[in-house]
């Protein structure tokens, strides 16, 4: 492709056939997030303090131990914004 795409094209859905399928995906996992994001909503909403405190905490512990398994990155010269 050299130059820009006709209006009746599209990057996301091309007009060779794949539109109905990147068409398909797309509402698949927009009807998915929509799903879980709601469950999760409804989960939350019963919470107490007390429960959302304790998962808080348990939440901190997880990243917790991740950081100690990744550590710290090493930056070099060229990552940082000035020398």
């Amino acid at each position: 492709m050299t130059g820009p795409l006709p209006p009746h094209q599209s990057v996301l859905f091309p007009v060779n056939g794949g539109r109905a399928a990147s068409r398909s995906v797309v509402l698949l996992r927009l009807a998915y997030l929509s799903v879980t994001n709601t469950f999760t909503l409804l989960r939350l909403l019963p919470m107490s303090e007390r429960d959302k405190d304790i998962e808080i905490l348990a939440l901190r512990h997880q990243l917790l131990v991740l950081q100690r398994q990744v550590g710290r990155p090493a930056f070099t010269d060229t990552d940082r914004p000035w020398p």
